[in-house]
């Protein structure tokens, strides 16, 4: 899968330069409620699986920068997120997802390639296993 841009902090990223790990990928928007009934948990979990070098990026599917930024700070999330207002990410998506379905997850192994995917909300305890299923396969 190939995307590359700027997150909302300015820093740049390739997702072909995070290979070797795996990356969690979260389709979101601001005023999207499950979205924020499932991002305290999405941060839990980035917290959790950090150190085991998981990477994490959130995608406003939405919102301009000020929109995204509030919602950052309110729930603390840490991890980066990227504005994806031209739909390049829901492209490189739309062999996994539907083009509309926001909230959704999305679990890439340390190759790139999909592993795991949740349409709709993720709680902690299924992307927690979803990505330590992925962590074991590739100690295998």
């Amino acid at each position: 899968m190939k995307l590359a841009g700027q997150t909302t902090s300015g820093d740049s990223f390739d997702l072909h330069d995070w290979h070797g790990s795996p990356v969690v990928l979260n389709l979101w928007y601001a005023a999207c409620p499950p979205c924020r009934e499932e991002a305290p948990d999405l941060q839990k979990s980035y917290e959790s699986f950090r150190e085991e070098r998981v990477r994490f990026l959130g995608i406003n599917v939405r919102d301009q920068a000020a929109a995204s930024d509030a919602f950052t700070r309110h729930f603390g999330i840490t991890y980066p997120s990227m504005l994806d207002n031209e739909g390049r990410a829901v492209s490189a998506l739309s062999g996994l997802l539907p083009p509309q379905a926001v909230p959704s997850t999305v679990v890439l192994d340390s190759n790139g390639r999909p592993a795991a995917r949740v349409v709709g909300i993720v709680d902690r305890s299924t992307l927690d296993g979803l990505i330590t299923d992925v962590l074991d396969e590739e100690t295998r």
